[in-house]
């Protein structure tokens, strides 16, 4: 059974159908989600939240030399909660 997966890396795969356009869908697995889940998320519908804008700071001198950091929190906000979903009970 064909279900329009194409392995073009061996990181993702590819999902095409009448739905998800030209481009397909990447469907890859993350080491953070269980295996039993599968999470769709559409990039074009979030942007990021900067709770703390960049900040660059030094560091200790060693010899010659010189080493800063930089320091930014932020988050990302959904902005159309319908363009997102979450699959929980998958089996292998």
């Amino acid at each position: 059974m064909d279900f329009g997966l194409t392995n073009q890396d061996k990181d993702f795969a590819v999902y095409i159908s009448d739905f998800s356009g030209v481009e397909g869908m990447r469907i890859m697995p993350d080491r953070h989600v269980r295996s039993s889940v599968a999470l769709g998320i559409d990039p074009e519908y979030l942007q990021i939240a900067f709770l703390r804008n960049y900040s660059e700071y030094d560091l200790a001198v060693t010899g010659d030399f010189r080493s800063k950091t930089l320091l930014c929190e932020a988050g990302i906000i959904p902005t159309n909660e319908a363009a997102h979903f979450k699959i929980v009970g998958l089996t292998a």
